[in-house]
């Protein structure tokens, strides 16, 4: 789904639930993930509600075509918080977000002074999207969730954003300024920035170069160790790994 598309279809920049409700609608009708586009049967006999209706009615009057079929995605042994149907919905609220943000310095210098005053939990809330609206009460179309529903974007989820996103994107930004503080905050903020959730390749690092996994005690390191495995380990390329001596 082109975001050229979906800004077209937002007139003001202003977050209102008119324009929340087309994001989502064209972001999951080009999914193929809509009640009307799932042929199991179960999926035709959803109650529709006043959200779940105007999904319906903005996706068929757009005039877009559906990109995916809902056989695309996987939904078997997938956590709650991971569905697919509430991580685009999650989309949705992050492009209206978006909207109001501009590539500016100003913007990279607000970024930096969050960071500063407020600690990294303060940059996570930025971007973390709690269970609202229809998904506040529903895990999928349908299917309704417990008393605590998973938020639409967690604080790890939030985390993974601004380390794989946000910061690269920050100090770009930054680089094209006159002002080169604003670089070395970006680049502080980044060999600080506390570890992120562990993963299958660093625990397959961490046993394979034996180190132990109180030394990859920051996202940086982190990081490091996914690019030696990308870059050397998974290419076969053990005889140019700086470590094969140690």
């Amino acid at each position: 789904m082109p975001l050229e598309r979906l800004q077209k279809g937002i007139p003001e920049i202003t977050p209102n639930s008119q324009n929340l409700a087309f994001l989502q609608a064209l972001l999951l009708g080009g999914a193929g993930l809509l009640p009307s586009q799932r042929p199991d049967n179960r999926w035709q006999e959803i109650p529709y509600n006043t959200w779940v209706d105007r999904l319906e009615k903005l996706w068929s009057s757009s005039g877009v075509r559906s990109n995916m079929d809902v056989s695309d995605w996987h939904f078997f042994k997938v956590r709650p918080g991971n569905i697919p149907t509430r991580r685009i919905a999650a989309m949705s609220y992050l492009l209206l977000s978006c909207q109001q943000w501009r590539v500016t310095e100003n913007l990279v210098k607000d970024f930096c002074h969050k960071a500063r005053e407020n600690g990294f939990h303060k940059l996570e809330q930025l971007i973390y999207i709690p269970a609202t609206g229809y998904w506040a009460d529903y895990l999928d179309f349908g299917l309704p969730c417990s008393k605590n529903p998973p938020a639409l974007l967690g604080s790890r989820r939030a985390a993974d954003i601004i380390i794989n996103v946000l910061l690269p994107f920050a100090f770009i930004q930054a680089e094209l300024t006159p002002h080169p503080e604003l670089v070395r905050q970006i680049l502080e903020i980044y060999h600080h920035y506390p570890r992120l959730t562990t993963n299958r390749i660093e625990r397959q690092m961490c046993n394979q170069l034996g180190i132990n996994s109180y030394l990859v005690n920051s996202a940086k390191r982190q990081q490091g160790l996914i690019h030696i495995y990308r870059t050397l380990c998974s290419q076969g390329n053990c005889h140019d790994c700086p470590l094969r001596n140690r």
